[in-house]
């Protein structure tokens, strides 16, 4: 299975914040799995994108974090990657071309999934408008 992965600020991706409808001061992972989207946000922001957004699911990243024994300082997004890999069953993760280097590089040399970009997914997103977006405009 595929899946598209965004962490940014919604502020600064407007697909991020198309997917959920949800602004938040810091960055956040959001993916989307098929049609489903699913946002990993601080426990500061977890209730308020719970009730507010439009994302199909909300976990709470701090909680995933102590799960996989990673500390609170050092996040090791190949290990969370792997996490998602297996809870998912994603074999391959697809990112815009604004896509932290940090993490990017941490999940280039990973044997259980693959990394792409894919900028024509991410640049495309918001053209086809549902009947509910057409009403709106």
């Amino acid at each position: 299975m595929d899946a598209y992965a965004i962490y940014n600020k919604p502020e600064n991706d407007l697909n991020l914040f198309y997917w959920g409808h949800f602004y938040a001061p810091d960055p956040f992972l959001a993916l989307k799995i098929n049609q489903k989207t699913i946002a990993f946000v601080s426990e500061l922001e977890l209730g308020r994108c719970k009730s507010e957004s439009t994302f199909d699911d909300v976990v709470s990243w701090p909680e995933i974090r102590k799960q996989l024994s990673l500390g609170s300082s050092n996040v090791i997004w190949s290990a969370f990657f792997e996490y998602l890999h297996k809870r998912y069953n994603i074999q391959r993760f697809f990112v815009p071309h604004d896509f932290p280097a940090f993490i990017y590089k941490q999940l280039l040399n990973n044997s259980a999934f693959s990394i792409d970009f894919d900028d024509n997914f991410f640049e495309t997103q918001r053209a086809i408008k549902t009947e509910t977006e057409v009403a709106e405009i």
